[in-house]
């Protein structure tokens, strides 16, 4: 990758750098650091396209996220009681652990106040992803298995402007939506 992590808190969204600032001191007091804040669209299709991030709408890229490492025997301890302090503290700052959101994603945290979008939700929205980004792969798949992510996205009340910007357009591209 040619593009370095930013660690600066300066680019971060202003309430959610205050958010930081106060567990910043609980962080180091307990060894922690952030490896990373702001992503530019450059650094996060790196990330993506390595396969070290599974989005390139990132909250990274809206200053809305930060991700961590450990000063202490592992950088990113197996221990998730060692995580879990961390984001018991992030709680009570108002910021949620990618692990809590996800199930995976131990070094991620972001913003508390984002809508959160139902577990089923996010693994239909993840089986329609590889379309969004590539119409040829959109074209092959069956009617039968579009519409049931179809189904299953109408429950979602928002993913972001523009990714349902993209898919608007798309299902429109294909005659599926007039």
């Amino acid at each position: 990758m040619n593009t370095p992590a930013y660690r600066g808190l300066d680019k971060l969204d202003p309430k959610f750098r205050e958010k930081v600032e106060k567990l910043l001191p609980f962080m180091e007091e307990k060894g922690w650091f952030i490896t990373e804040t702001y992503r530019s669209a450059t650094r996060q299709r790196e990330l993506f396209n390595a396969g070290f991030s599974k989005t390139l709408d990132s909250m990274h890229r809206k200053g809305l996220a930060f991700d961590v490492a450990h000063n202490g025997e592992q950088l990113y301890p197996k221990n998730m009681d060692t995580w879990r302090e961390l984001a018991d503290e992030a709680k009570k700052c108002g910021i949620d652990w990618g692990y809590d959101l996800w199930k995976w994603d131990n070094p991620h945290f972001q913003d508390g106040k984002l809508d959160k979008v139902p577990f089923w939700s996010r693994s239909a929205w993840r089986k329609l992803m590889p379309f969004l980004d590539n119409p040829d792969a959109f074209e092959e798949a069956t009617m039968e298995k579009l519409q049931w992510i179809l189904l299953k996205m109408k429950k979602i009340k928002e993913v972001g402007p523009m990714p349902m910007y993209r898919l608007a357009v798309m299902l429109k591209q294909f005659g599926i939506l007039k």
